[in-house]
C-alpha cells in the first residue's frame, strides 16, 4: 500500500513539474518550433511558410501566430499534431482567459473559445479596424481604432471598449496634419499588469521623425488623465520598455534619440509619479531589451560599450547579458563570450534564462542559460527578417510564458 501511495505521489509531482515549466515557442526561417524545457528537445508545430509573432495562451497549452499573408493560426502545445484554426485577414490578436480575441482587416473584433472551439463576435464595428489590442482583467479592451476608407485606414485614436456595458469611448484622439502642426498619431506601447496604466508612443504624422524617436506618454484609466513625458525620447520598440510587475508606475526604458540602436541608447528607471529618471549604466554603455524578473526584484538587459558615429549592428562580442538587483543596486555580468552578440533575455524557472544570440552574420540562435552559467543552444537559424538599424524585434520570433 505504501508503495502504491509513493508511486502515486511521484507521478503527481512529476506531472506538476511538467506543467510548471515555462512554455517556449520560436520561429525559424520557415517553421514554428516548440521547445520542451524538460529535455531541451524541439517539436515542429507548423512549417512551409514565413511565420511570425508567436503568442502563448495563459494556460500554456496553445500558441497563436501569423504568417506573412495575415493568416492566423492556433496550434496545440499539448497535442503537437493538432492545429485548431486558420483564419484569413487578421490584423491583431491577444489571449484573454480561454479566449483568443482577434481583429480583422475588414473590420470587427472576434473571439475564439478554446473549450467549445466556437467563433463569435466580440465587437461589431463594420468599417472599422482595431489594432494594438490590449485587455485588462475586467474584460475592457484597449485598441488603436481606424476607419476604413478607400485605399487607406484613417486613424481615430486610442479607444476603450467595455465588453460588459458594450460602451466604447475615445481615450486619446488622433490629430491630423495642419498648416501649423505635424499632428498627433498615438499608439499603444504596453498595458500595466493591473490594467490601469496604458503606456503610449506619442508619434507624429511622420515616419521619418518616428524612426528617430518619440516621446513616451501614459494614460491613467483610474482617473482618465493623459501625460506626455517630454523629457523622454524612445524608439518605438516594445522591448525598449519594461513595466515592473509589482510596481506598475515604475518602468525600465531605453532612452535616446536616433534610429541607430548601438548609439545614444541608455538604460533608466523611470518613476511615473515623480517623473524621476534614474540612470542604471554609465554614459559609455548602450543597452537594449530590458525585462524585469517575475517578482520585480531584478532587471535583465543587454549592454555593451558605445561606439559613437560608427554603425556596427550586432557586432560579435560587443553585447552581453547583465542582471541588476533592485535591492543591492548592483549589476552582474551573466554572459562573457567575445564571439557572440547576446540580447533579448527572457526569465524562466530556477534563475535561468533563454535569450537570442547572434553567432555570425544573420545567424541567430536561441540559447538557454542555466543557473550555473552554462549555456545550451536550443535552436539554430531563427528568423532574422525583423532587423532595423541594429535592432531586431524579438517578439516577432519568440514567446516565453512562465
Amino acid at each position: 500500500m505504501k508503495k502504491i501511495i509513493l508511486l502515486f505521489l511521484m507521478v503527481m509531482i512529476q506531472s506538476y513539474s511538467v506543467l510548471a515549466q515555462s512554455a517556449v515557442v520560436a520561429m525559424t526561417e520557415n517553421q514554428v518550433v516548440m521547445i520542451n524545457l524538460e529535455n531541451n528537445k524541439t517539436t515542429i508545430l507548423n512549417q512551409g511558410d514565413k511565420f511570425l509573432k508567436p503568442l502563448i495562451s495563459e494556460s500554456k497549452s496553445y500558441v497563436a501566430y501569423q504568417d506573412e499573408k495575415s493568416n492566423l493560426y492556433i496550434s496545440s502545445l499539448v497535442n503537437n499534431e493538432e492545429m485548431l484554426i486558420k483564419v484569413e485577414g487578421v490584423k491583431d490578436y491577444i489571449w484573454h482567459e480561454n479566449q483568443l480575441i482577434f481583429s480583422k482587416n475588414e473590420g470587427n473584433v472576434y473571439q475564439f473559445n478554446l473549450e467549445t472551439h466556437e467563433f463569435s463576435l466580440f465587437l461589431e464595428r463594420a468599417g472599422y479596424v482595431y489594432d494594438e489590442l490590449k485587455m485588462n482583467n475586467q474584460g475592457v479592451l484597449f485598441a488603436k481604432k481606424y476607419a476604413i476608407v478607400p485605399d487607406y485606414n484613417w486613424p481615430i485614436g486610442i479607444v476603450e471598449y467595455d465588453s460588459k456595458s458594450l460602451d466604447e469611448s475615445i481615450l486619446i484622439g488622433y490629430e491630423p496634419v495642419t498648416k501649423t502642426s505635424i499632428g498627433f498619431n498615438p499608439s499603444i506601447a504596453k498595458l500595466s499588469s493591473d490594467g490601469k496604466l496604458i503606456y503610449i508612443w506619442c508619434k507624429p504624422n511622420s515616419g521619418s521623425i518616428t524612426a528617430d524617436g518619440v516621446n513616451l506618454g501614459m494614460y491613467d484609466t483610474s482617473n482618465d488623465t493623459f501625460i506626455k513625458f517630454n523629457q523622454i525620447t524612445m524608439l518605438v520598440y516594445l522591448d525598449n520598455l519594461a513595466i515592473n510587475p509589482i510596481s506598475n508606475d515604475v518602468v525600465a526604458l531605453i532612452e535616446g534619440e536616433g534610429r541607430v540602436m548601438n548609439e545614444n541608447k541608455h538604460l533608466y528607471f523611470f518613476k511615473v509619479k515623480s517623473q524621476e529618471m534614474i540612470p542604471i549604466l554609465s554614459n559609455e554603455m548602450t543597452a537594449m531589451s530590458p525585462i524585469f524578473s517575475f517578482d520585480g526584484s531584478k532587471l535583465y538587459y543587454s549592454a555593451g560599450l558605445e561606439v559613437p558615429k560608427e554603425y556596427k549592428p550586432f557586432e560579435l562580442g560587443s553585447n552581453h547579458l547583465y542582471v541588476y538587483d533592485l535591492t543591492t543596486k548592483k549589476s552582474t555580468q551573466l554572459t562573457q563570450s567575445k564571439k557572440t552578440f547576446d540580447f533579448y533575455p527572457q526569465e524562466i524557472e530556477n534563475n535561468e534564462l533563454v535569450f537570442l544570440q547572434f553567432v555570425g552574420k544573420d545567424k541567430l540562435n536561441l540559447v538557454r542559460r542555466l543557473a550555473d552559467g552554462k549555456e545550451v543552444t536550443l535552436l539554430e537559424n531563427l528568423n532574422t527578417n525583423f532587423q532595423y538599424y541594429g535592432h531586431l524585434e524579438g517578439n516577432q520570433i519568440l514567446d516565453v510564458k512562465k
